[in-house]
């Protein structure tokens, strides 16, 4: 059965794993595969999940979200940092914005995230707008539009992404 959600991680940070996993439990209850690419073995108990997609690889991150994604078995394309966890109910309140923006393949969400201490529950550490947007960042441009969002986390369908190529690296 084809899963609705395709987690795409590029990881070093293994021993993180477990805990990641667990959050992406609690922040959907809709089908998801995570599809992992990195140098080190994945945890025990990862190894043998149904929903859990491995490929050894030494190359640069961005490499390794090319090889994940060309794994990837899902209506829906998402990408995560391996230092991260999710908040409750959040994947499913994404995918949730993306679907009502309608029948539109092309459409796709950005998201935001916060940065923090582990284990905070705090959420004041996000960022301001500029942050997100490509020139917010050192490669600043006159001649790019200054409502350009960068693409750190987004969901875009399948069919896109593919039709795209994926990342350029």
């Amino acid at each position: 059965m084809q899963p609705e959600l395709s987690i795409i991680l590029p990881s070093i940070r293994t021993e993180r794993l477990e805990k990641l996993y667990d959050s992406i439990l609690t922040s959907t209850k809709r089908s998801f595969e995570l599809v992992i690419c990195g140098p080190n073995p994945l945890p025990e108990k990862l190894r043998d999940l149904k929903n859990v997609k491995y490929v050894k690889d030494y190359g640069t991150p961005v490499r390794a979200s090319n090889i994940a994604a060309s794994l990837c078995e899902g209506k829906v394309y998402t990408w995560i940092a391996d230092d991260c966890l999710l908040f409750e109910n959040t994947l499913d309140q994404c995918l949730d914005e993306l679907y009502a923006m309608g029948d539109d393949k092309k459409n796709v969400l950005v998201a935001k995230y916060y940065e923090g201490q582990e284990g905070s529950s705090e959420r004041d550490t996000l960022q301001p707008d500029s942050y997100f947007k490509l020139n917010g960042t050192p490669a600043s441009s006159p001649f790019i539009s200054s409502d350009w969002w960068l693409f750190n986390i987004a969901f875009i369908h399948a069919e896109l992404f593919n039709f795209l190529g994926g990342w350029d690296c």
